[in-house]
């Protein structure tokens, strides 16, 4: 009864939003995916979701920004600012080489998890931390034909795999996977699944959660107008990177915030 109470809440929630969902009996479930376990009653079905592979995704953008003639510096670290002016910033790199300096007229912190050290060098907490979310890999991606989202965990066809998760672990930077995620994982995926399928691989990452929810966007601080943040995006990092990029980008070009943005600051 709790369960048919929050998918109703659910249903009201998205509905006001303009968002399309209807409620689906055990018997349309099933016909929308097979695989469902047998003590499904219902579910709430979201006919416009869907997904982006982020690993397919983050290939196609790195191809785009080279041919563009973006240079990508892998294995770099920006290891403190030698200036910081209203629009020149003098930055030291750590380069397989060694370390140089370089100018640049703005310079965008877009470090995930690790913005709050970087704003840090140059005199301001973003006010970022590290939650570590762990996903297991199953056999059997044909199988499921949707998003599956129960007891906030998912299980996501990709490709020939399914991918469910995640955890979330208040663990500062630690990036190892555990076995007892792993055993909470697959108790998910057995529940919701009549599938046998083996774990295939375990991964680990690091969601940046911010203070009080929001992301932050603009620049790092009262006097630091040249040095901008883009973070603490949390889960919705995929979703919510093109808008941010449209709206940073447009800033840095104008000098002026194309929308109302102040819930975003970094003091806020």
């Amino acid at each position: 009864e709790g369960e048919m109470d929050r998918a109703g809440e659910l249903m009201a929630f998205n509905r006001e939003r303009g968002c399309s969902c209807e409620w689906v009996d055990a018997q349309s479930l099933r016909r929308l995916e097979p695989r469902i376990c047998e003590s499904a009653l219902g579910g709430v079905f979201f006919p416009g979701d869907y997904r982006v592979d982020p690993e397919l995704l983050a290939t196609a953008l790195l191809q785009s920004a080279q041919s563009g003639g973006l240079r990508v510096d892998f294995g770099t670290r920006l290891t403190g600012f030698d200036s910081i002016g209203d629009r020149e910033v003098g930055v030291r790199l750590l380069t397989r080489s060694g370390t140089e300096s370089c100018g640049f007229d703005l310079v965008v912190l877009a470090a995930g998890s690790w913005s709050a050290q970087l704003g840090a060098l140059a005199g301001v907490n973003p006010r970022i931390r590290p939650v570590r979310g762990q996903h297991c890999r199953f056999g059997g991606g044909r199988e499921i034909h949707h998003v599956l989202r129960y007891d906030g965990y998912c299980a996501v066809p990709s490709r020939d795999q399914i991918t469910a998760g995640a955890t979330l672990e208040d663990v500062g930077f630690a990036t190892d996977t555990t076995p007892p995620a792993a055993t909470e994982i697959t108790g998910f995926f057995r529940r919701i699944l009549q599938l046998s399928s083996a774990v295939t691989d375990q991964r680990a990452g690091l969601r940046p959660k911010p203070r009080r929810g929001r992301p932050v966007i603009g620049p790092l601080g009262d006097g630091v107008e040249s040095i901008f943040v883009a973070t603490g995006h949390y889960k919705s990092g995929v979703l919510l990177g093109p808008i941010t990029g449209q709206v940073v980008a447009e800033w840095l070009l104008t000098g002026v915030a194309p929308r109302q943005m102040g819930l975003f600051a970094v003091a806020r």
